[in-house]
């Protein structure tokens, strides 16, 4: 019974023949017509490695790495795949990351001061700078 089945298969198979002198070629693989849950696999591995402080730092990162493993995409399967993950897992850590200032604490100038400190400018670099009236 599986003989006869695997013969008939061999026999109807148009991908195991030679057609007109060329070789058989392999039925071609189905085209895949989502990306999401590629993506979401990649996205997952991302979020593994680092913290994203926003969801513009996770799709930036995600397009590097698609660029490096030459996977196209679209907009529609970056939030396809955005969805997956967001039913089981955050994309962007609740709390930001602190950031620390290199620079010094400026105290705030009144009016008069930053008046004083625009006319200085404008003389140092020759540049004419305007005041918006109150």
């Amino acid at each position: 019974m599986a003989t006869r089945i695997l013969r008939d298969f061999v026999a109807n198979s148009k991908d195991l023949e030679p057609s007109r002198g060329r070789e058989a070629q392999p039925a071609a693989a189905p085209e895949i017509k989502t990306k999401g849950p590629l993506l979401a696999k990649i996205v997952r591995e991302l979020l593994r490695g680092e913290r994203f402080e926003s969801l513009t730092d996770v799709t930036e990162a995600l397009k590097t790495r698609c660029a490096r493993l030459k996977i196209p995409y679209t907009a529609d399967d970056i939030t396809g795949a955005y969805r997956l993950i967001e039913s089981n897992h955050p994309l962007v850590s609740p709390a930001r990351a602190e950031r620390r200032s290199t620079h010094a604490h400026v105290p705030d100038l009144s009016r008069r001061d930053a008046l004083a400190l625009v006319a200085r400018l404008s003389e140092r670099h020759r540049v004419v700078i305007k005041t918006v009236p109150r």
